[in-house]
């Protein structure tokens, strides 16, 4: 998968890498659009701490993967997530 990853003051890189394996009752979310928030911005335009750190936490996109114990019905759907965590 593609993801695009802050590295340092105005600079963006596109990298690949592997999908994750889903653990226990997560789905994989193949993301369709992407919110550029203000922190995302700061990140951006300034050297911070949070180098090769991918951008746009507030996303929405389809549920095309599921993990063991997931439901069925929920894969196909479009979703918006609230919060990324990793």
């Amino acid at each position: 998968m593609k993801v695009a990853l802050h590295n340092g003051v105005n600079g963006m890189e596109i990298i690949n890498k592997p999908m994750p394996k889903l653990k226990k009752d997560e789905v994989l979310v193949k993301v369709k659009a992407t919110g550029i928030c203000g922190s995302d911005l700061l990140h951006y335009k300034k050297n911070s701490h949070f180098e090769k750190k991918p951008g746009g936490h507030e996303i929405s996109g389809e549920i095309v993967g599921l993990g063991e114990g997931s439901p069925k019905e929920l894969f196909g759907l479009n979703v918006a997530v609230d919060l990324i965590c990793s």
